[in-house]
């Protein structure tokens, strides 16, 4: 018999180990397992996502002021969050930042960071581009500008899976 313990909406075997030998037990034990798995990759998968929504509404309501920085920051345009928001709509949840940040001229940059002194930024200012910063290491840096209607150009895709 399996022994289950309780735990909130979800009921889990209480340890990997089970008495019952025939197909269907087995069978049954295999299915309990791997829903298990799968609850908990959407629930961090989730966390993750909803910590990610709610520092971007922490920044938007700090920045939407002139000199929010406490210099001369523009506050941030309504055309750029609303393409911030569109961005982490898209993103496949396998790719999300480390972090957003506000930019002082009004726009919201995603961050990656990755090991040995890597790290990735793409900036969204309301213009329908990404502009990004890559850096490798060192030496080996790169920037540019891609176009986003909506949807992330494969560019970006394969930029940012290189700081997973």
């Amino acid at each position: 018999m399996i022994a289950l313990a309780n735990t909130p909406s979800f009921f889990v075997p209480a340890s990997p180990a089970y008495s019952g030998t025939s197909t269907g037990a087995l069978f049954v034990n295999d299915a309990i397992r791997r829903s298990f798995q799968e609850w908990q990759s959407t629930a961090s998968r989730r966390l993750r996502i909803d910590g990610l929504q709610q520092q971007l509404l922490s920044i938007i309501s700090e920045c939407v002021v002139q000199s929010w920085d406490g210099y001369s920051a523009r506050p941030l345009t309504p055309m750029a969050i609303d393409e911030a928001r569109r961005f982490l709509a898209v993103i496949p949840d396998r790719l999300l930042p480390n972090e957003i940040v506000p930019e002082p001229h009004g726009g919201i940059a995603f961050v990656w960071n990755g090991q040995q002194s890597r790290s990735l930024a793409l900036s969204l200012n309301g213009t329908k581009t990404i502009e990004y910063a890559a850096i490798y290491g060192p030496v080996d840096q790169d920037s540019g500008r891609r176009s986003f209607a909506g949807l992330l150009p494969s560019f970006i895709l394969e930029l940012i899976s290189k700081f997973r």
